[in-house]
């Protein structure tokens, strides 16, 4: 059986750059299988009041691009030390890939220890030039669905996604919520992208996250999906709680997700 992946975001350089580093060790040390390292930007348009907090914070407290490389390259000798498998993405949006030059970003990635990417603002129809530069880089491609995607745009999204798919599990923005409906169609929302990973002749695997905040909605999502993507439920431990609070709930998720 395979086992499914625990996908965990965090901010970097919130609520400062030492801190941040330690989080992901503590993510790391404590059952994630794939980090999400977000890099700071001023105007989130996917994320929620929790990472649009954190990253105005990051932001304040003098976050600079080069903080994003060294928390890389730092967390890639740990994940090394350590002879892990923990992969790393890099979730950020277009406008900073754009500022520090594609190909420059998609190198300085790479030779950090990144994987992928996830450009929430690029829909594949417009990401040709990051594409490029990507490949050219070793670089994969995440890119998202919405739960009312059209057949025709998931075959778009799932053609092009080549380090995992990424079904979003409601319409809106991130956040950590409650309602105990919010994952009622989440089997249905995972089937569409499967089927159309199967018009595609694809078996690239799917995560869904957005909403996810604790253990008994990772297990119901686990049940359908490849792995499960949780972000402002982390930040907010870690915030609220600093590393011993984020230790914990790290490892209550990770007990769910089977």
């Amino acid at each position: 059986m395979v086992k499914k992946k625990f996908i965990g975001y965090l901010p970097v350089s919130f609520p400062d750059f030492e801190t941040s580093l330690s989080a992901f060790k503590v993510l790391i040390d404590n059952g994630v299988d794939i980090l999400e390292v977000g890099v700071p930007y001023s105007d989130p348009v996917m994320d929620g009041p929790t990472i649009q907090k954190a990253s105005k914070e990051a932001i304040e407290n003098g976050f600079h691009i080069d903080d994003l490389y060294r928390l890389l390259s730092e967390i890639a000798q740990y994940i090394q030390g350590k002879k892990l498998e923990t992969q790393m993405y890099v979730m950020t949006y277009y406008n900073m890939v754009y500022r520090a030059e594609q190909n420059i970003f998609a190198e300085k990635l790479k030779e950090n220890g990144v994987i992928g990417t996830i450009v929430p603002d690029l829909i594949p129809d417009e990401s040709g030039e990051w594409v490029s530069a990507s490949v050219r880089n070793g670089l994969k491609n995440v890119f998202l669905t919405a739960p009312n995607s059209t057949e025709e745009r998931l075959d778009i999204v799932t053609k092009n996604s080549t380090g995992f798919v990424y079904a979003s599990s409601l319409l809106g923005t991130t956040g950590a919520r409650e309602d105990k409906n919010q994952f009622k169609t989440v089997g249905e929302t995972i089937q569409k992208v499967r089927n159309s990973l199967d018009r595609m002749k694809k078996d690239t695997p799917v995560y869904l996250g957005l909403g996810v905040s604790n253990k008994k909605q990772a297990s119901q999502i686990s049940k359908f999906a490849d792995g499960v993507i949780v972000g402002s439920r982390l930040i907010k431990a870690l915030d609220e709680g600093g590393l011993e609070e984020l230790a914990k709930v790290t490892q209550d998720i990770r007990s769910g997700i089977k």
